[in-house]
């Protein structure tokens, strides 16, 4: 069986839980708020299997948002994430 990693192996810091935990009581969308929230709860320890139960996600996306999450340590990569293709114009 793998063991799971700690946040601090998967790159999280201390500042990255405040960051989340700031984000998540400014989230203004559903989508934001669940994506935010699952890589706190990440971030503080918990295992993705758990988070994506939560969630109501499967497994993948979390692992997808935190690691879109730890490329760049900005909560702004999850809201991108969020836009639709329409945001950018390109549907008529």
């Amino acid at each position: 069986m793998r063991t799971a990693k700690s946040p601090a192996e998967l790159g999280f810091s201390h500042r990255d839980v405040q960051r989340l935990k700031k984000a998540l009581k400014r989230a203004e969308n559903k989508r934001v708020f669940q994506r935010v929230q699952a890589v706190l709860l990440v971030a503080q320890g918990r295992a993705i299997s758990d988070v994506a139960d939560i969630s109501g996600v499967n497994v993948r996306s979390v692992y997808n948002w935190v690691n879109c999450y730890l490329e760049q340590h900005q909560v702004v990569a999850l809201i991108a994430l969020y836009r639709t293709k329409n945001d950018f114009g390109l549907w008529p």
